[in-house]
């Protein structure tokens, strides 16, 4: 944690705006996850980060085609590939009732 937490630091402490790219096949789970939580820190609301997450579902039909040929019928593609809004709804209550709000998550998570 500690060579991480330098890096932070550096970061914390860099004037100068900056950008940053990440991302995976559909944008969702742990990607959705880390776009959650840095909306959040950003000062978005639910309603923002909720109407962001749903705009992963734009590629599920191309999701589908091409991971078809990964998993080869191994995976209902159709329920995998959803990124209804409604889950990220779910996901911030959820972080909230077990750990009170978003800063207490990331506090009982080491950051």
């Amino acid at each position: 944690h500690l060579e991480q937490r330098s890096r932070q630091r550096k970061i914390d402490s860099d004037s100068k705006p900056a950008k940053v790219l990440f991302h995976c096949t559909l944008g969702k789970d742990r990607t959705g996850l880390i776009a959650m939580i840095c909306q959040h820190l950003m000062g978005a609301s639910d309603e923002q980060i909720v109407n962001d997450f749903g705009k992963s579902d734009c590629v599920r039909d191309l999701a589908k085609r091409v991971l078809k040929h990964y998993f080869k019928g191994k995976v209902d593609l159709s329920r995998w590939c959803l990124a209804d809004a409604s889950a990220m709804t779910h996901t911030l209550m959820y972080i909230r009732n077990r750990y009170g709000s978003i800063h207490g998550y990331l506090h009982q998570i080491g950051f």
